[in-house]
């Protein structure tokens, strides 16, 4: 088919020539594909350039990590230490007191219980208000507690203990 000129050169502008242009595959290379218009899932896509679009999950979003010194925002946390840890040496700690400062002080313990213990007695045969019987709770556990501290050999938590019941007691008494 031979043409003029002038018109072979309008037609090759309109239409590829297979020598001119390289070989195409019915495929576009590398091109992205237009996604298609919404569709439900049993009916095919309009056009078979069109490729659903496939909606990727949220991600979790990751926590942010601590300050430089281990304290969050929030506070200091806490460190937890799986099976133990390393073991501690025992240590004794001295009240500074000479041995017969704690022979003293330990008399002054038996003596402020056996007051506050005289002094339960007294109110025990009274009528006492709903805050006077947790008080009275309140000395006994002072007491026992002194008596546990003294028997462990710490003398002046015995004496606190004890001097505590004691001024509870003689409060209640007075009332």
């Amino acid at each position: 088919m031979a043409l003029p000129l002038g018109t072979q050169s309008a037609q090759s502008s309109q239409t590829p020539d297979a020598s001119a242009t390289p070989a195409t595959t019915a495929e576009p290379a590398a091109t992205p594909s237009t996604p298609c218009p919404a569709t439900s899932g049993s009916t095919p896509p309009a056009s078979p350039d069109c490729k659903p679009v496939v909606r990727s999950k949220t991600k979790r979003r990751k926590p942010k990590p601590l300050p430089a010194n281990g304290t969050s925002p929030d506070g200091p946390t806490k460190t937890v230490v799986r099976n133990g840890s390393t073991s501690a040496p025992a240590v004794e700690l001295s009240s500074g007191l000479s041995p017969q400062e704690i022979s003293q002080q330990a008399k002054n313990t038996d003596q402020l219980l056996a007051s506050a213990d005289a002094n339960l007695k007294v109110i025990s045969g009274r009528q006492l208000s709903a805050a006077q019987q947790d008080t009275v709770t309140q000395i006994k556990s002072f007491m026992e507690q002194a008596r546990a501290a003294s028997s462990n050999g710490d003398v002046q938590r015995a004496y606190n203990l004890a001097n505590k019941a004691n001024m509870l007691s003689a409060d209640l008494k007075g009332h």
